[in-house]
């Protein structure tokens, strides 16, 4: 929580303001006047921040009181409060749908209401061992929820609903029907063939538990049907066999001892249970299985039943569920959820024993764009190559985990005390892990390369949490994107303030674009002689806090974090509402107007529709609007963009190729496209005059534009001997601060 202001400090400065704005014999003492204003405004933005803190934390908590509330109605457990008389005082959604009614209509209700009558008893002995320390162990009971068969459920209670009011208590409800119908059918089972002095070999024979009888010695007397499918013998086979046949090392051994006493104490006594054991197939697999032994007497002498049921179905559908649950589906990695809970304890462990721990946050770069090219199967190898290397190449006391998407992260365990050798050995982890991804790939039949941009974290079990470590390697990871990619950063302080300021930044994007906080500026184009023929929308942003922010941020930050599209929509629905607005102007009704588009924005499927809707709900010719594109966004796909292009043009947008010169486009490439412009890059127009090579290069883009039937804009003309000689080349368009600066359509001379 942020420290709120001392009360007392604005009475403070407001008396310190009064005194000073009181004249000292009959002079105004001007300067001390402004200090206090001064003070009093600092003071009164502190409490403005504070405010809006308050604010943020308390959006926070309601998001994740919300969150909790979901998490308890939607649990796959009943839970309800009830007092000490055992009426309901609430209940989730859970519970509410098992009986059949609303939540709010079982508050007021008694719990007994509606559980099976035959354990009204167990329910009243369980409400009172509530009220004593120790007393409420687990019961089972049946409630009737309007099905045929009740349902049970098992009652675990909590403690006190509130410290304040100990009559109230918390109840949990698991659904265990299966569990329990399971058992009942057992033990008639069981009671079916414990009969006084013989049994049904028919009944046995029947039964779809495996029934194995054998004499004290442990010799096979009778081998039903259910026990030949398991353990792979016929009936004449197992006959005669020795019972230690059916079981596997170690418990062999244990068996021989069992047999042992037995006969030296004449018999087994009683019935004796384990829940899990192991079994040999015939086949020499070893089988897990849930066995009861017990006697039964017989023609005078006692025989051992074995009931055995195969649980190889169970374990591979609990194993299945724990898959789902806890590794990713592509990958077979562990999954976030299951990354999270190794974390906390490597978190409680490191703190035990003294040494380090690390995360290593990373993704791949460029990874879209593989699914752009190649198609998400090609991604999907990809991924499934990537767990494969890290499993291979990583330490088994290292944890890998798929994240989502190409994130993955890596905990890495058993580190040096020491700070400093312990940041070098995850350095070198980090190193071996890049080593690793930048080895080529054979995704389909396809050769690819990539690379992977990693951020670290050092960690001694001392840190908040968990998501407080993901938070800061993540910082670490988008330092190293920045820093060029294909790269390792650690984290540190000033990273996370960064990435914080990003955060806040990117919600604000968010809400100017809502707001309203954005406008469109226009930097004229003129010919050769003077005539303004257009102009280029540049988007600008004035914070209401920040004041103005600059495209160069702006811009990258909304490609990052998706919000590219609505602003490329603003701007190509605001640009065509601008030119509707001037067409009953007699100068400007013949100008145009360009739009820089993204590559995401350019890529979308329906962006040719999207630009004739707009031009069609504006009333604008076609042919004043013109969409400018980067030379990197033409090398990517360029039958897409063919298409897309030929589809502008079609509709008689004109298309530009804007900052010509930076991408190293080739001439087949260029020759391909459907242009009407070229735009020389300014940074070529910026040194045109101290560089002799940069006039060189663009004499050598106009006779190419020339050459191709392109009219060539220069851009970033600031200098009148750049004017000149730009038209000494025969360059067609000029823009630039020469001309004037962008401004708002109103202020346009």
């Amino acid at each position: 929580m942020p420290n709120l202001p001392d009360p007392s400090s604005a009475t403070v400065l407001r008396e310190r303001a009064e005194a000073r704005l009181r004249p000292a014999a009959g002079v105004v003492d001007l300067p001390s006047m402004e200090r206090t204003l001064h003070e009093l405004r600092v003071h009164q933005i502190e409490l403005e921040l504070q405010n809006d803190e308050l604010r943020r934390i308390q959006a926070e908590l309601e998001h994740a009181q919300r969150r909790l509330v979901a998490l308890y109605d939607e649990a796959p457990v009943g839970y309800c409060t009830m007092d000490d008389d055992g009426v309901l005082l609430e209940a989730n959604r859970t519970l509410a749908g098992w009986l059949g009614v609303q939540a709010a209509a079982l508050v007021g209700k008694r719990l007994s209401a509606f559980v099976d009558r035959a354990d009204q008893d167990v329910l009243h002995l369980y409400r009172r061992a509530i009220r004593r320390p120790g007393g409420a162990r687990d019961r089972e009971v049946r409630l009737h929820t309007g099905r045929q068969a009740p349902l049970w459920v098992r009652l675990e209670a909590g403690p006190p609903h509130d410290a304040l009011d100990s009559h109230a208590y918390r109840l949990a409800l698991i659904d265990v029907t299966a569990t329990v119908t399971a058992r009942i059918q057992r033990q008639a089972d069981e009671a079916a063939l414990r009969e006084a002095a013989t049994f049904d070999a028919a009944v046995v024979e029947a039964l779809a538990e495996g029934v194995v009888c054998a004499e004290p010695g442990g010799r096979v007397l009778s081998f039903n049907r259910a026990a030949q499918a398991i353990f792979g013998y016929t009936a004449a086979e197992a006959m005669g066999l020795d019972v230690s046949r059916l079981i596997p090392e170690p418990e062999r051994a244990r068996h021989h001892e069992q047999v042992k006493r037995n006969v030296q104490n004449g018999g087994w006594v009683g019935p004796r249970v384990w829940s899990e054991v192991h079994g040999r197939h015939k086949s020499g697999t070893v089988l897990p299985l849930s066995l009861v032994l017990t006697t039964v007497p017989r023609a005078g002498h006692p025989v051992h039943l074995a009931i055995v049921h195969d649980l190889s179905e169970r374990q591979a559908h609990e194993a299945e569920v724990e898959r789902l649950a806890f590794k990713d589906t592509l990958t077979g990695l562990p999954n976030r959820r299951l990354m999270m809970d190794r974390l906390q304890h490597s978190l409680a462990e490191v703190a035990r024993s003294g040494h380090n721990g690390a995360l290593i946050f990373f993704d791949l770069d460029h990874f879209k764009r593989l699914n752009d090219s190649r198609g998400h199967g090609m991604g999907d190898e990809l991924l499934r190559q990537v767990a494969s290397r890290l499993t291979e190449g990583m330490r088994e006391v290292d944890t890998v985990a798929r994240f989502g998407g190409d994130e993955f992260v890596v905990l890495v365990s058993e580190l040096a005390s020491e700070g400093s050798a312990a940041a070098i050995q995850a350095a070198g982890a980090a190193e071996r892990i890049r080593a690793l991804l930048r080895e080529p790939y054979v995704l389909l039949g396809h050769r690819w390369d990539s690379t992977a941009s990693l951020g670290i974290v050092l960690f001694d079990g001392h840190e908040a949490d968990a998501t407080e470590l993901l938070r800061r390697a993540d910082a670490a990871m988008y330092q190293a994107k920045a820093a060029g990619r294909d790269t390792l950063r650690f984290f540190d302080p000033a990273m996370q303030a960064a990435a914080a300021a990003r955060d806040e930044l990117e919600a604000d994007l968010a809400e100017g674009l809502r707001s309203g906080q954005l406008a469109l500026h226009y930097q004229v184009q003129v010919t050769l002689d003077g005539r303004i023929r257009g102009v280029e929308a540049l988007a600008r942003w004035t914070h209401p806090k920040r004041g103005a922010i600059g495209p160069a941020v702006f811009i990258p930050l909304a490609e990052e974090c998706g919000l590219i599209l609505p602003l490329g929509a603003w701007v190509l629905d605001t640009a065509c509402k601008q030119l509707a607005a001037w067409a009953d102007h007699p100068v400007r009704a013949r100008w145009s107007i360009a739009v820089n588009v993204s590559a995401l924005q350019f890529k979308e499927a329906g962006f040719a529709e999207q630009v004739t809707a707009t031009l069609a709900r504006h009333g604008v010719d076609p042919r004043l609007l013109q969409v400018e594109l980067t030379e990197s966004m033409t090398q990517q796909d360029v039958a897409l963009t063919v298409s897309h292009m030929a589809a502008l043009r079609a509709l008689g947008v004109q298309c530009a190729l804007d900052d010509f010169g930076t991408g190293l486009s080739s001439l087949s490439r260029l020759e391909r496209l459907p242009l009407d412009e070229l735009k020389i890059d300014q940074a070529f127009i910026r040194d045109l005059l101290t560089q002799p090579q940069h006039g060189v290069i663009v004499h050598t883009i106009v006779e190419l534009g020339h050459g191709l039937g392109l009219t060539v804009v220069a851009e970033g003309v600031e200098l009148e001997a750049q004017r000149a000689f730009l038209v000494a080349a025969g360059c067609d368009v000029l823009q630039g601060y020469l001309f004037g600066r962008p401004v708002p359509a109103e202020a346009l001379q």
